[in-house]
Order: C-alpha cells, then structure tokens, then sequence
C-alpha cells in the first residue's frame, strides 16, 4: 500500500541559545538535530525549511514505525540538552501535499504549545521588563 508521511519538526530555543551563548552553539544545536533526523529518515527526503524547521517526507513506511522514530528522535536529542517539537502525519492516497504538510504543521504547533505550557520551559521567566 501506498503511503506518505510528514513530519513537521521546530527546534525549541534556538533564539534564546543563540542570545545567551552565541550563534555558533545555535549552529552546533541544529547540526545536531540535523544529523539525527537523517540517521532515521535518511536525506532524501529531508529539507530544512526555516530558521529552525525541518520537513520531512517519508513515503511507504507504517504510521507505527514513523511515530516510533519521531520518537527515538526527539528522545536521542534530549540526551544533549535539545528539545524538539514534531508534528506527524501519516496518510494513504494523499490528495494534497500541501494538506499534508498542513496538517503536520498544526500538530507540531500543537506540540510546541504544550511544551513551552510546561512552567520550566517557559520562556517569559527569563525575559526582563
């Protein structure tokens, strides 16, 4: 059966980390995460996109298996002080790319919300008025 997943990835704090510690640890964070998204998912189909977003297409491979990745992801980078906020989505007889990436981009924003909800990761405790 024919598949497509995206997975819409934002890596959380790279402005703060390159305001409190420079650009070439922000550069380091995203060589990083760069290098463990194309560990699972290879570089075919792999895109920086933004600032600190990635795109990520991965055709043919169960939603079980893609989840699961997503997860060793995130989970491998947290081991370097890194944090992500993923989005996936996972279809069969995609009509629409750009639904899909949609799609995918409303989950990670759904994600980053409850990531920066957590009152350790907000980032407002750190800015002066």
């Amino acid at each position: 059966e024919k598949s497509l997943a995206c997975i819409y990835i934002d890596v959380n704090g790279l402005h703060e980390l390159n305001n409190t510690q420079g650009h070439s640890r922000g550069d380091a964070m995203l060589k990083t995460v760069a290098q463990q998204i194309c560990s699972r998912f290879g570089t075919e189909f792999t895109y920086r996109i933004g600032g600190d977003e990635f795109l990520i297409f991965v055709p043919d491979m169960p939603e079980e298996k893609v989840e699961n990745l997503c997860r060793q992801l995130a989970e491998a980078l947290v081991k370097d002080n890194y944090h992500i906020s993923a989005g996936v989505k996972w279809g069969a007889d995609i009509d629409s790319i750009t639904g899909l990436v949609k799609a995918a981009e409303k989950k990670m924003y759904a994600a980053k919300r409850a990531y920066y909800e957590q009152e350790r990761n907000d980032r407002r405790k750190n800015v002066r008025i």
